[in-house]
This record gives structure tokens, C-alpha cells and sequence, in this order.
């Protein structure tokens, strides 16, 4: 990704301090969208054929316009992309090339999913869905890079640890996240949302309500098992008290939706819907928040090693920009006359002697080296000990490039 190095600013402290907030940020816009999307349509191939009009309510959980697939799908994929490029500033691990060649099957797999969708064909929405499987464990393992830096030196395969015991124990949290979010969203959406509420004497309506509560259920009761485990493979250096406590918060929340879920089976009716869907939300967020505290922990060294260099790499970044714009900067002879006439004269002419010595005797040591020259405007130093030293007077590139031309210009037309 030699392209999008070039295109990065090597990252500061504001950059580093900022990074965490939008990767997060950008995992939650897009992660609980993408379950809730690809379960509900994955369902809805269940009922195709045998009553197409509980297919399309499915669809409507989730709807995949251009709008909502641009929002959640395509900019927060390419965000990350440029994230996690940052967030690896100056590793030789190319995690942003992994990213970019799995962000066209997961889009493609959701415009399948849309186009399905559009034109009632159950062909296109398994395609989209086999694509998004596929897509998300690839994902999976791409994230599961950021717990092992001591791998990122030695990783020379596109995608890197495909099949380890982490990865396959990541994708299934997020398979049963997107479980829970998908019932806890046909609850919401087609049971309560005005908009989208189903008619009361819709002959699939208590089988949807069963199912979502079964959803739901399940995921609350199986993700503590998968998130144990996740915790067991972690790399040691990965585990802090944030972590656990993180994790304590989402079996809390789990334990409420699963009694909720479970008692509501029993009932002809369900309640507390609402605040049930708003449950699941905060176990997704509280879930991607405590895998960036295991990433966290597990790249400490590389963080303080990050921080040291940042204010390095990005005056050497300056250096070279500002290099490249003085060799490519045409001189402006009205500017540099003009700087000239305002700061120059008060201590220089061209032929006396005034504070500084005069030009004829000291410009033509830079004939045929206007560099030379522009080094010296740019940080003078004391070289007559008959005369004070000059003041650094601040100037620019271009005014720096601009006297030079106008000085060296006048000792030729004084000759």
C-alpha cells in the first residue's frame, strides 16, 4: 500500500489520541447494521417460497437503498481502511491492501443483497449472503491482527492466520451478535416502529415473534460461552482490567435479555420491546469496545514507540514537502524587491557600508549558487566578526527563493 503511505501524514499526538475514538466509532456505524442486514435476508429465504409476503417483511427490517449501503457500509469500510493504515503508521504489516481487497465482496455481497431484494430473486440474496459469510471471517481475521504485533514483522501471506482458533472464535461472536441484533430488530421493527408494524391479523406475525424471541434468546445464551473462549485464546499481553470489566458489563446485559426473551416465549404478547433492541445495541457497542481494549493492551509497545517518533517522522515529512516545494517554486521578483526595499535597506546597501556589509562585497561568494544563498536567508549566522550578526527575519519559501533571485539579479545589474 505504497500509494495510501504516501497519501497519510505520518500521525501526531492529536492523531493518536483521536484514532480510538473513530475506529470504534466506525465498527460501531457499520458492524450491528451489516449482522442485522445479512441475518434478516438470510432468514428471509426460509419463507420464500412458501409465503413470499413474510420474505419481503423480513427485508424490510434492514432496507439496502443506495443510501443506507453508502452510509453503512461503504464509508465506514473505507474510513477504517485509512484507520488502521494510520493506526500502523510505519509497520511493515500491510493490513490497509488486506482491508481494501475484502471491501469489494462485502459490498458486492450487499448490493446482491438489494438487488434480490428488488427484483424477488432468492438466487441473488443467497449470493449476497454466502459473500458476507465469507466476507466477515476474512474480516475477522484481518482484525485479528491487531492482537498479535509481534507477528506483524514476519507476515508475508495476503491474508494471514485465516483459519486460526481466534479468528474462527471472533467470526462466531459475530455471527451470534448479529443473531441477537437481527431478532431484537424484527422485534422492534415489525412489532412496534409505526411505520413498519405489522397488521395484527398477519397469518406470520406469531411465528415471527416466536422466532425473534428465540433469536434472541439463543444469542444471549451462547455468546457468554464464545466470549470465555475469545478471552482463553487471547495473547496474554492482550488481557487487561478493562477487558474483564467489559466484559462483565455484556454478560450482564446478556443475563437480562435472555430472562426477558426466555419469559416472553411463555406469553401471547410481548412487552419492554423497545428497551430490549436498545439491550442488544449496548451489548454490540460494549463488545467492540472491549476487543479494542484487548488491541489496546496488546500494542502498548507499539503505542509509546508511536508517540516517540510521531513528532520525528512528521518534521521529516515537513522537511522533505517544504525541500520539494523550494526546488519546484518559481521566484516572484516584485516580492523579493519588494522585501527587499522593507527589511533589507535599513541595514544593507549595495555599494556602502550601513550596519551590515555592503552587497558588492559579500554577494558575489553566491554567483551561480542561488542554494547557497537560500540557505543562508533561511537561518543566518555570524560570519564577519566586524559586523553584528543578522537577525533571522522568518520568511517563507517562496520570499526566501524570491530575495535570493532579486539580490543576485541587482549584483549582476550593478556589475
Amino acid at each position: 500500500m505504497d500509494i495510501l503511505n504516501n497519501m497519510l501524514l505520518p500521525p501526531g499526538v492529536e492523531h493518536l489520541q483521536m484514532l480510538p475514538v473513530l475506529v470504534v466509532f466506525m465498527l460501531y456505524v457499520h458492524l450491528p447494521f451489516a449482522g442485522i442486514a445479512w441475518i434478516s435476508n438470510l432468514l428471509s429465504l426460509v419463507f420464500w417460497r412458501r409465503d413470499p409476503a413474510a420474505a419481503r417483511d423480513l427485508g424490510r427490517v434492514a432496507p439496502l437503498t443506495w443510501s443506507t449501503i453508502s452510509i453503512f457500509v461503504v464509508l465506514p469500510l473505507a474510513s477504517l481502511l485509512f484507520l488502521f493504515q494510520h493506526y500502523l503508521y510505519g509497520e511493515p504489516v500491510p493490513v490497509g491492501s488486506y482491508i481494501l481487497r475484502l471491501t469489494s465482496p462485502i459490498i458486492l455481497g450487499f448490493l446482491l443483497l438489494a438487488l434480490g431484494q428488488r427484483r424477488r430473486q432468492a438466487a441473488l440474496v443467497a449470493a449476497g449472503s454466502v459473500l458476507l459469510a465469507g466476507g466477515y471471517f476474512f474480516f475477522s481475521s484481518v482484525m485479528n491482527l491487531a492482537f498479535t504485533p509481534e507477528k506483524w514483522p514476519f507476515i508475508r501471506r495476503p491474508l494471514p492466520d485465516v483459519f486460526s482458533v481466534t479468528v474462527v472464535v471472533h467470526f462466531k461472536v459475530f455471527c451470534l451478535v448479529s443473531v441477537l441484533l437481527a431478532g431484537a430488530a424484527i422485534l422492534f421493527f415489525l412489532f412496534r416502529w409505526p411505520e413498519k408494524r405489522l397488521p395484527a391479523d398477519a397469518p406470520h406475525a406469531e411465528t415471527f415473534r416466536r422466532m425473534a424471541l428465540a433469536m434472541v434468546a439463543g444469542g444471549s445464551l451462547l455468546l457468554p460461552v464464545f466470549m470465555i473462549w475469545e478471552l482463553y485464546v487471547a495473547p496474554e499481553p492482550a488481557l487487561s482490567l478493562n477487558t474483564f470489566w467489559l466484559s462483565a458489563a455484556v454478560l450482564v446485559l446478556l443475563a437480562v435479555l435472555a430472562i426477558w426473551s426466555i419469559t416472553m416465549l411463555g406469553r401471547p404478547a410481548s412487552r419492554w420491546i423497545a428497551a430490549a433492541f436498545v439491550g442488544a445495541l449496548a451489548a454490540s457497542g460494549l463488545l467492540i469496545l472491549k476487543d479494542y481494549s484487548l488491541q489496546a493492551a496488546a500494542n502498548q509497545e507499539h503505542w509509546v514507540l508511536l508517540n516517540e517518533s510521531s513528532a520525528r517522522a512528521l518534521a521529516e515529512w515537513q522537511g522533505k514537502r517544504a525541500a520539494e516545494l523550494a526546488k519546484n517554486m518559481v521566484a516572484d521578483d516584485k516580492l523579493g524587491e519588494k522585501i527587499y526595499n522593507d527589511r533589507c535597506t535599513a541595514c544593507h546597501r549595495f555599494d556602502q557600508k550601513v550596519v551590515g556589509p555592503p552587497y558588492n562585497q559579500v554577494l558575489p561568494k553566491y554567483a551561480g549558487d542561488v542554494e547557497k544563498l537560500k540557505t543562508f536567508l533561511r537561518n543566518p549566522v555570524k560570519v564577519d566578526p566586524a559586523y553584528p550578526a543578522m537577525p533571522n527575519q522568518g520568511l517563507t519559501e517562496l520570499e526566501v527563493a524570491s530575495v535570493a533571485a532579486f539580490l543576485l539579479k541587482q549584483m549582476e545589474q550593478e556589475k
